[in-house]
Order: C-alpha cells, then sequence, then structure tokens
C-alpha cells in the first residue's frame, strides 16, 4: 500500500492501482484512537446551607479544588483480513475535583479546624504520584480489581472489547464489559438500545450471528424479497451481565414494503437452570409501507413474565427496566400488550403525522435502557396503562415552517393497575406548537408546550417554552437562547443565554438564570439569580484539542466532564439538567479535550 500510495505520487496511476488490487480492501491493519480530558476545577458554596433546625450543615467559601482526567485509548480495524475487532482500554477515570483540595465536614454546626485534604497534602500527593506512579494518581489512586468493578471508577481497565469476522454471507461479533450491543431499530421502536452494554460488572457479554450482504442478495433472487437474520445469545438480559437472554429478528424488504419480526428472551442465572425457566419473553412485530406521499407504520409488542424461583417458593419474576413494577399474576393478556400506529405523509408543502399508541400496565422493552438518566422504555412506549393519540402538521414555507402538535392521552385499562397514571378517569390534552422564519439577517425558532388535565378542577399549565434568534452579522455568528422550564415543583426556571462567535475560532457563551418561586416555597431561597461565563476554541498545536474555560454561579449549564463539557446541555432550549443543578454552587473550570 505504501508502495502504491509513492506510484501514486509519482504519477503511474495505473501501477498504483494495480498494487492496491493486490493489497486488497480487507487487508489487516489496526487504527488508533482517542478521546482524553485534563481540566482543573474549584468549586465552592456560593450561599450557607442549614438544616430544618437552623444549624448549619455547610458554609460559603471554597468547598473542593482538584484535577480530573478521563481518557480512552483505542484500536480498531482488522486484526488479520475479515476479522474486525475493537478494543478499548480506560486509562483514566477521574472526575471527582477533589484531589488537591476538600473543605473539612460540620459538626453541632461546627466546621472542623482542619480541611479533610489540605492545599499542602494535595499537592504534595500530585506532584509525588505524578513522577512515581502516574497512571494510578491520574486513575484516581483505586485499584483495578474485580472486587471495585460495580461502580466504581478511577482506574486503567479493560473497558470494550468486540471481536469477530465476516465476510459477504456471515457476520460473528463478539462483546465485552462496556462493549454496546449492536443496535437494531424495529420500524418506529429502538428495540436494541445503543447503550446496553454487555456486561459493564466485569461479567457477561454476547455473540451476535448474522447474515449479511451476500445472503440478502439471494433470498432477493430467490424469492424477490431481500431477507436478512440476526440471533443473539447473550448473558446481559439485565444489562449488569449476570442472566442469560437472547434476542434475535428476521427482516425482509421488497416492492417498498419492509417486515421485521423480533424475539427477546430472559433465561436463568447459571449454566446449569438456563432454561429451567424463562422469566421474559417479548414478541415484536413490525411493518413499514411507503404509498405515493403516504407512508404507514405499525408496531406491535407483547410482554410475558414467568416467575422466579426463591427459598419459600415463587416469585413474579420483575424486568430490569426500571419502568417496570413486578408483574400482576392476575393480570390478563391485553396488559402485557403495546402498539405504534402511525400514518405518515409529505410533499412540498406539508409534512404531516396522524398517529396512535398505548401500553398496558405489564408491557416492556427488553434490552433497551431505562436509568442512568434515560427513560428510552417510556419514551418509545409511553407511560404504563396509557393510550395516546396524536397528530403533527408542518406547514412548509420558502423561509420558514409553523406547525402544531396537539395529543391526548387517557388510561388503557381503566379497572387494571394505575402505576404511572394516578387517576384513570382524568383525561389529559395538550399541544406543541412551533414554527420558524428565517430573514436572511436574523432568523427565528420557537416552540411552547401547554397541557390540561381534566379532574374534578380542570388543571390547565403551560410546559416549556423555547425561543432562538441568531444573526450571522455579528462577528462570526450571534445567538440569543430564551427558556422558560415550569418542570420543578418548587420553581419555574428561566434562563436567557448567549453564544457568539468571535475571531481567532473562539466561541463565546454567557447567560442569566432566575428561579421563581412557586406557591411561596423557601426551596431555593438565596439560590434564585444564578449566571455562566465561558469560552472554548481549537488550538493549533499538536493534535488540536479544544481549549475550554468557565465560570458558574449558582447555574450549570455544561454538558458533563467527559461529555463535551464545552457545549450547553439543552434540552430543546431549556437547560436539561434543570432548576435544581448547582443551586447555590458555584465553580471555576479550565480543561482540554482531545478528539484523535
Amino acid at each position: 500500500k505504501q508502495k502504491a500510495a509513492e506510484l501514486a505520487a509519482s504519477g503511474d496511476a495505473a501501477g498504483a492501482a494495480a498494487l492496491m488490487a493486490q493489497a486488497g480492501a480487507s487487508d489487516s491493519g489496526l487504527k488508533f484512537a482517542t478521546w482524553s480530558m485534563l481540566g482543573f476545577q474549584t468549586k465552592f458554596d456560593t450561599v450557607e446551607s442549614k438544616d430544618k433546625a437552623g444549624v448549619v450543615t455547610d458554609d460559603a467559601g471554597l468547598d473542593s479544588a482538584g484535577i480530573g482526567i478521563k481518557s480512552y485509548w483505542k484500536a480498531s480495524g482488522n486484526a488479520v483480513p475479515n476479522m474486525p475487532v475493537y478494543i478499548e482500554v480506560a486509562v483514566a477515570e477521574n472526575d471527582g475535583f477533589a484531589n488537591l483540595y476538600q473543605e473539612g465536614g460540620f459538626t453541632d454546626g461546627k466546621k472542623a479546624e482542619k480541611p479533610a485534604l489540605a492545599f499542602g497534602d494535595g499537592f504534595k500527593n500530585f506532584l509525588t504520584d505524578l513522577i512515581f506512579d502516574p497512571f494510578y494518581w491520574l486513575g484516581g489512586q483505586k485499584s483495578s480489581t474485580p472486587d471495585n468493578a460495580v461502580g466504581a471508577t478511577g482506574w486503567t481497565y479493560l473497558g470494550h472489547f468486540v471481536a469477530g469476522f465476516e465476510n459477504d454471507w456471515f457476520a460473528y461479533k463478539t462483546g465485552y464489559k462496556y462493549a454496546k450491543l449492536p443496535p437494531h431499530t424495529n420500524v418506529s421502536w429502538t428495540t436494541v438500545d445503543q447503550d446496553w452494554e454487555a456486561g459493564y460488572s466485569a461479567v457477561g457479554g454476547y455473540a451476535q450471528f448474522a447474515t449479511n450482504n451476500g445472503f440478502a442478495e439471494w433470498t432477493k433472487d430467490l424469492f424477490g424479497a431481500k431477507m436478512n437474520l440476526v440471533v443473539a445469545p447473550n448473558r446481559t438480559a439485565d444489562r449488569v451481565g449476570t442472566q442469560y437472554g437472547m434476542y434475535a429478528y428476521a427482516t425482509a424488504e421488497f416492492a417498498g414494503q419492509y417486515i421485521d419480526i423480533q424475539y427477546n428472551g430472559a433465561y436463568g442465572k447459571t449454566f446449569d437452570t438456563i432454561f429451567d425457566e424463562i422469566y421474559e419473553t417479548d414478541i415484536i412485530l413490525g411493518y413499514q409501507g411507503k404509498f405515493g406521499p403516504v407512508t404507514l407504520k405499525v408496531n406491535g409488542l407483547y410482554s410475558g413474565f414467568g416467575e422466579v424461583k426463591t427459598e419459600t417458593g415463587k416469585l413474579p419474576y420483575s424486568p430490569g427496566s426500571s419502568d417496570v413494577a413486578a408483574p400482576n399474576a392476575q393480570a390478563d393478556f391485553l396488559d402485557g400488550t403495546a402498539s405504534n400506529i402511525q400514518l405518515v405523509y409529505s410533499d412540498d408543502y406539508v409534512d404531516g403525522t396522524l398517529a396512535f399508541r398505548h401500553r398496558g400496565s405489564q408491557a416492556n422493552l427488553m434490552y433497551v435502557e431505562n436509568g442512568d438518566g434515560h427513560n428510552h422504555v417510556a419514551d418509545q412506549l409511553g407511560d404504563l396503562n396509557t393510550i395516546k393519540v396524536w397528530a403533527n402538521v408542518n406547514y412548509k414555507m420558502q423561509y420558514g415552517n409553523i406547525g402544531m402538535e396537539p395529543y391526548m392521552i387517557t388510561a388503557f385499562d381503566k379497572e387494571s393497575a394505575k402505576q404511572k397514571f394516578k387517576d384513570p378517569s382524568s383525561i389529559e390534552f395538550g399541544a406543541k406548537l412551533f414554527g420558524g422564519y428565517d430573514f436572511d439577517v436574523v432568523k427565528f425558532d420557537a416552540y411552547a408546550n401547554m397541557n390540561l388535565v381534566t379532574k374534578v378542577d380542570d388543571s390547565f399549565a403551560i410546559g416549556d417554552i423555547g425561543l432562538k434568534v441568531s444573526t450571522p452579522l455579528v462577528l462570526n455568528g450571534l445567538a440569543l437562547v430564551l427558556g422558560y422550564d415550569p418542570a420543578d415543583a418548587n420553581a419555574d426556571f428561566i434562563t436567557g443565554i448567549f453564544e457568539l462567535g468571535l475571531p481567532a475560532g473562539i466561541n463565546a457563551q454567557a447567560g442569566l438564570g432566575y428561579r421563581a418561586a412557586k406557591n411561596d416555597s423557601k426551596a431555593y431561597e438565596g439560590k434564585e439569580v444564578g449566571f455562566f461565563l465561558g469560552a472554548n476554541m481549537k488550538l493549533n498545536i499538536p493534535q488540536k484539542p479544544i481549549f475550554y474555560t468557565q465560570f458558574v454561579w449558582n447555574m450549570d449549564p455544561y454538558k458533563g466532564f467527559g461529555d463535551g463539557q464545552d457545549n450547553i446541555n439543552y434540552d430543546g432550549y431549556t437547560i436539561d439538567s434543570g432548576v435544581g443543578n448547582y443551586a447555590g454552587a458555584g465553580a471555576f473550570r479550565v480543561a482540554l479535550r482531545w478528539d484523535i
């Protein structure tokens, strides 16, 4: 390949092509990649904290200071021809930012005379261990033994391991630990989640057997439909890595139609009891057909649950998803069902959707994450025991658009369990209004959510509201984002954020936040006003890292360390981290982020 490159540079294109043909596209070769973060943060309390009795639990002032680092080293490609491999080593995971200083605690309203970690000790530890054992210090000074595997961070360990082999007809892949399952979308539903680990507690794993393009072309010649099969036995039915399971699906495409049938199963936790009981079974059906400007999308689901053997007998199996309660032995068939039907229309002027979905009180999607900040099951199926009917109409103009998404939600089975839907006699109506217009010199984009819940006394509420105004005429671009978030029970959160492109590739950010108390709540007293300043730029030095600095006071609108912390953490145009984040706290940060 190198000789071919030399020939190409000399002008011998034919010779270069001949050598590349000999090398072959599937030749072996690994590529190295990494994303790494190195940063400093000092955090402080902006107000004095007291308990209900008025005793001081924390004072205003410096809270902690430290250095954080996250670094993941990866190698991917073909180990030998047709044998792909992906390896990731977590070199360091340390984002506590309290390894240089940590204030002392309070006892009976009095602060300890000495800090938990003095600056002198913190710097001495830093300088000594950075010379003698840098990975141990940067990794948080924690052991890499399996006993620390669950929930702990801060050591060098094998993070992901994926290996396999493939040819035109067949592909095999196996993964271990934090390696994610190969995702799958069944029409309107994600049924194998891209966030689902092989087994994050250092046990478990998965294997996936799949047909490839050669098989699909063969079935097209034979049956007139491209078909593929995937079977994935695994030990990650609980995501932790301790329960055997399997997902399998078959797909077919023909004449603008698509069919997808999937099976999920959760089995025993030991090799000798793997098939003694089947604790959960999901059957998922999907169909999509295109008829001119109209597309029909249909999904159906049935979830069935078995029993768990215990010393005292058998108990209903409770699925791993935090969105599903323990099954009710008296539940009928419909309680385990869910559906999603969408009729989609699109032309040059209008995009429109008319849709229906329902979810029984025991319907679940295995291999879809719910927890750790994600609600992927509920986002797709809706809350337990509910029906939702909605429409979406978006009218497209030459320089903008305007639209509306009305909806109605009510109980699916009023006699069934009332989980996540406390009053089955109530009906919720709501709508999202949205639109935008581009005047070239300035661009507007806005939305507003509202709902009405019918009860004894009807309850009308305005949901979140967002507005973005941007213009390319101010320096390298200016944007103003206004958000109103009423999600907190104690306060509404009103935010205004500026983002400005400056010369030399600098991006500046600034904003204000105000917590407006609800019902005379004192939860955020003294913490009503917040603000922040930040900037980032790509440095013109080797490997071109992103440099950023931030000062936040009583609000932190940024993403987490290692999640792209130089970016605002938007949910629409409101702050995804919510009204309570950094209320009563502040921080100063500087950091570098590499993505090589």
